[in-house]
């Protein structure tokens, strides 16, 4: 009797044993993957797509590999959606590709990059998690998924964005391009990116002002010389301890000492920029200010009174002291 054909040898050769297969898999033998990049799913999306696949079938099927330690089990790759659109729709099967090799995480995220499944911020993070599971540099890491290195750093910094951004960009169905998401995140300082945002979510923004941002910040911040830097934070800081109630501050006693302490030491860093008489004539003047605003009734006890009767000898003595030193002049 004479022996059929092999129908895959006759059209295909030999077949390696590495080549995927591709069969019905039961829904309840596939298990999620735990470093799937993407993070968020539309249901209103999820519905439509089992509508879709409910009228016209599965057209691509999903993408798992064996689990190593259960081989009637499967680790999702690629497709969730439309393996959530199975369950929607209460089916109890669905059409995989069965890989045979590759890392399963590189293989996820290169799929919904091709695919363009991800938004910006899970690019970066699914990015910065295949860096830091395989130690990859930026340039191996380049080459996984096909992208130039400049490309790789520019996606990685947007993970320094304030969470804040990255929770409202995922989930408001932002039209925020991901380049002006670039341009947000060069800004070094997270006041300043969240104002851009505040400005770009709205339409307000456009990558070439939050550029322009950048270089007017930058040219501000080389231009201002430390002194005047110090000197309006010292504004500020006066203007806040200005809007405290004396009662707001003595009613915690470390809060009282931390002022005065700070209070102290401004005086003294201030002091120590005046020659030493020129220091002898602003504390003289120090004195004389809080002496003025001691009210009469103030309660003295014996403590208060002695510190105060020493102060006193001790300026009596300074005082003829430089009244013998100008005598002798």
């Amino acid at each position: 009797m004479e022996q059929k054909p092999q129908l895959a040898a006759s059209l295909f050769g030999n077949v390696s044993p590495n080549t995927p297969k591709i069969k019905d898999i039961d829904l309840f033998n596939i298990l999620p993957n735990p470093g799937q990049p993407r993070k968020t799913f539309d249901e209103q999306s999820l519905r439509e797509l089992a509508d879709s696949i409910d009228q016209h079938g599965l057209l691509q099927p999903i993408t798992v590999k064996r689990k190593e330690d259960d081989q009637d089990r499967y680790i999702l790759v690629a497709g969730e959606r439309r393996f959530r659109a199975h369950q929607l729709l209460g089916k109890t099967k669905i059409l995989g590709i069965v890989l045979t090799s590759g890392n399963i995480d590189e293989l996820a995220i290169i799929e919904n990059l091709q695919r363009e499944d991800l938004n910006p911020i899970e690019e970066a993070e699914a990015l910065s998690k295949l860096m830091e599971r395989y130690q990859y540099t930026q340039e191996a890491l380049g080459k996984v998924v096909g992208k130039a290195q400049a490309t790789i750093s520019n996606i990685l910094n947007l993970n320094k964005l304030p969470e804040q951004i990255k929770r409202e960009y995922s989930t408001s169905n932002s039209k925020v391009s991901k380049s002006l998401l670039m341009e947000i995140a060069r800004h070094e300082n997270h006041s300043e990116q969240l104002r851009l945002w505040d400005s770009v979510k709205f339409g307000n923004a456009t990558v070439r002002a939050a550029r322009q941002a950048k270089k007017e910040k930058t040219q501000i911040r080389e231009a201002t010389p430390i002194v005047k830097l110090t000197i309006s934070a010292g504004k500020l800081f006066a203007y806040r301890l200005n809007l405290l109630q004396r009662a707001d501050i003595f009613a915690n006693t470390t809060d009282a000492g931390e002022i005065i302490s700070l209070h102290d030491k401004i005086n003294q860093q201030i002091g120590n920029l005046y020659p030493p008489d020129e220091r002898l004539w602003q504390a003289v003047v120090e004195l004389n200010s809080q002496l003025e605003n001691i009210q009469s009734d103030v309660a003295w006890s014996d403590t208060m009174a002695e510190d105060f009767s020493i102060l006193r000898d001790k300026l009596i003595e300074m005082t003829a002291k430089f009244g013998n030193q100008n005598d002798g002049k």
